[in-house]
């Protein structure tokens, strides 16, 4: 069972992996995204392929449900490395609002992992890291 800090944990992986530019490339086309300038190479930890695409599919599903401003929240902090008080400022709007919206994506990817009975390989490994 995943707690929540996991759960961020994968998510910020998750940006890691997106950022590596592995071809998979809708982010520039989201909304809101066409202004935000590529993020250089990180070399924190990131997910397996496996992952981060179910991880990608769940974050493009956001959109998909009816949730497009909440996947360019996901998408401002986790893979472009925006900061609350940034995104907020660019968006017009204040940082409990983002943190809020921020908060119910973790909520999200939490439950639909949970929902769909999914394994990940880096499970075990950040049951080591929050223990």
């Amino acid at each position: 069972m995943r707690n929540l800090d996991s759960v961020r944990e994968i998510l910020y992986r998750w940006g890691v992996w997106s950022r590596s530019r592995t071809g998979v490339e809708w982010y520039s086309q989201s909304a809101g995204m066409n202004n935000v300038l590529p993020v250089e190479p990180d070399y924190r930890p990131t997910l397996c392929d496996d992952d981060g695409l179910i991880i990608d599919q769940i974050i493009a599903s956001m959109s998909q449900n009816g949730l497009p401003l909440m996947e360019s929240e996901v998408l401002l902090h986790f893979h472009y490395g925006l900061s609350f008080r940034e995104i907020a400022r660019r968006k017009r709007t204040n940082d409990v609002r983002v943190r809020i919206l921020i908060n119910q994506a973790v909520f999200y990817v939490s439950g639909s992992l949970v929902w769909s009975g999914t394994k990940l390989a880096c499970d075990n490994e950040l049951c080591e890291v929050h223990q």
